[in-house]
């Protein structure tokens, strides 16, 4: 399969630029028939619809910046029975490839990933009947990419949508026993396509924006060590909230309970016995706040995300690191990780960012919230926010300050701990909240005194 640009003039050079001459069969243009332009034949209008009708060429029209032009050329495709066939628009019209197509941050450095590259990451040319969910300015690029890349290819379906380029839309639910591939177009604050995948689906998922997997700096393969250590057992979740009590981290290391500890709780070893066995800290704020103070010797690990790809904090030694794929995912849910070593999914609280999916890796059996009481002042910084009135110092408060992140984000966080929930019971283990009040009533309730005496 190739490109036809219809049109030989100087929009034509720009489409060619973009598309890249090795993609483009011919021009066509009927004013300069039987002339060539970047060493392409140049076409009559009939010729091209007789390619166009007996193979699987595209043809891609250019009229920048003249609708009447475009519209009459569209016109006379659809009146010769032509639907392989859709619009050049500039590269730099786009608002950003950034914004549209995956991106990645490699120590700073970002790096877009084309059509072309994430087709050959996935081995598209595997299948033979795919269907595409989201559109947007690059989806012609994507169909003709795929075709490109696989002989035996097709199209056939485009998931809640309309029909385009002569290809049906459907939902997912209509095809999911004539397609062995569903390419997902669309980031997750867009679309719910992901929901809707069962667990267990007949044909295979390429996600575009799913690209840490395929990253050798995002791994960490050293992890694999955690998975199942503790599976059967029980944990509880340390939080920072206002209703933490030193009595109750007291009654914890009595009984020799596992703990997950999460940024300052250290705050709070002048007051009690207790310390946690693995502390976690996701926010890339926190690291540098919080290293100084952390004794590695207290804690059987210390897991920190790995932002360095994308800020300027720097790797430390003694530390697990954990790939942390941020995620805005808006109104919809966050993904829950199934292997750390590929990395966790945010949830705007390190209980979801690290904690919730470090413990199930792990494969404990039951996992207890503590002081995690989902109630927040408007402020970040606010002392009524935590168990310690000492837990954000001058320089903390002058940062969370400028960034005003707390407000936007508490819904966010509340779908997180919705998306732990239903991802607990299809897995099989079980999230409480043993926290003494708080507003978090996403988990079922227990009382921590009583599971002290169990």
């Amino acid at each position: 399969m190739e490109y036809i640009i219809y049109g030989a003039g100087k929009c034509g050079y720009k489409a060619i630029a973009f598309l890249g001459p090795s993609r483009v069969k011919c021009f066509c243009d009927n004013y300069k028939t039987g002339e060539s332009f970047f060493h392409k034949d140049i076409i009559n209008f009939e010729k091209m619809i007789s390619i166009a009708k007996n193979s699987e060429d595209i043809i891609v029209v250019v009229a920048l910046g003249d609708e009447e032009v475009r519209q009459k050329f569209d016109n006379q495709l659809i009146e010769a029975g032509i639907t392989r066939f859709f619009n050049f628009v500039e590269a730099e019209v786009f608002s950003g490839f950034e914004s549209v197509l995956p991106s990645a941050a490699t120590y700073r450095k970002l790096e877009i990933f084309s059509y072309q590259t994430l087709m050959r990451m996935h081995g598209i040319e595997r299948f033979h009947h795919v269907a595409i969910c989201g559109c947007n300015n690059y989806l012609a690029y994507l169909i003709s990419e795929v075709c490109m890349q696989c002989d035996n290819f097709t199209v056939d379906y485009l998931i809640d949508s309309e029909p385009y380029m002569g290809i049906t839309s459907a939902s997912l639910e209509e095809i999911s026993d004539k397609i062995d591939c569903l390419i997902i177009n669309e980031r997750r604050a867009d679309s719910d396509i992901r929901e809707r995948i069962p667990e267990n689906p007949a044909y295979s998922v390429v996600d575009l924006y799913d690209i840490d997997g395929f990253i050798p700096q995002y791994q960490h393969p050293e992890l694999e060590k955690y998975k199942d250590i503790h599976k059967g057992e029980r944990c509880f979740i340390v939080g920072n909230g206002p209703s933490l009590k030193v009595e109750d981290l007291e009654a914890l290391s009595k009984h020799g309970e596992i703990c997950f500890g999460v940024n300052k709780i250290y705050l709070a070893f002048d007051k009690t016995t207790w310390k946690p066995d693995y502390l976690c800290i996701s926010d890339p704020l926190m690291i540098p706040a919080c290293d100084s103070n952390i004794d590695r010797q207290l804690y059987r690990a210390v897991f920190y995300a790995d932002d360095y790809h994308w800020t300027q904090n720097r790797k430390v030694s003694g530390v697990e690191y954990i790939h942390f794929i941020s995620d805005n995912y808006g109104e919809k849910f966050p993904a829950f990780s199934s292997d750390i070593t590929k990395g966790v999914f945010c949830g705007f609280s390190v209980v979801y960012d690290i904690c919730l999916q470090l413990a199930a890796y792990m494969g404990f059996s039951e996992i207890y919230l503590l002081g995690v009481d989902h109630s927040f002042t408007s402020n970040t910084t606010d002392p009524q926010n935590h168990f310690s009135l000492d837990y954000y110092d001058e320089n903390d408060r002058a940062l969370y300050r400028r960034l005003d992140m707390l407000d936007a984000k508490i819904d966010m966080i509340s779908r997180a701990y919705e998306k732990a929930e239903r991802y607990s019971r299809k897995h099989g283990f079980h999230i409480y909240n043993a926290t003494r009040g708080g507003k978090l009533e996403i988990f079922e309730r227990v009382d921590f005194d009583s599971l002290m005496k169990r």
